[in-house]
């Protein structure tokens, strides 16, 4: 790990995360490891990433992260309740995933309320004998 890579403590919330940059590494790793790739700053071409303060991200997990995402690293420490709820901003939406799951199940039982109406399939050739 290089003196870079080093987390520095955020002194203020530093905003949103860009939810497609975010999306570089997976939901299930950031909320395990306690990481999100925030931000690209393409001038200085390296990734802030924030990590959850007093959590487990270790330098293993940050060398995975800049290997995954194939740029230099800007580790910035958020406490654990803003990483929590940028996390859920960045992956979920701020609650809009939730209702679009919702709206999913409903036009799926719509789809199976309709299909249970379909009269069944009658067999085209009541016996062997019959095929042509």
């Amino acid at each position: 790990m290089s003196a870079g890579d080093l987390p520095k403590p955020a002194t203020d919330d530093p905003g949103s995360a860009d939810p497609k940059t975010a999306r570089r590494l997976p939901y299930s790793f950031s909320k395990l490891h306690g990481i999100i790739a925030a931000k690209e700053n393409r001038d200085e071409n390296t990734l802030e990433v924030w990590m959850r303060e007093g959590g487990s991200c270790s330098s293993f997990v940050i060398a995975e992260a800049r290997r995954s995402l194939k740029k230099p690293l800007l580790v910035k420490e958020i406490p654990a309740q803003l990483f929590d709820k940028r996390l859920e901003q960045a992956f979920g939406g701020g609650g809009e995933g939730a209702y679009q799951f919702m709206e999913d199940i409903e036009i799926d039982q719509s789809l199976q309320s309709m299909m249970s109406e379909l009269p069944q399939n009658a067999e085209l050739l009541e016996s062997v004998d019959d095929a042509p």
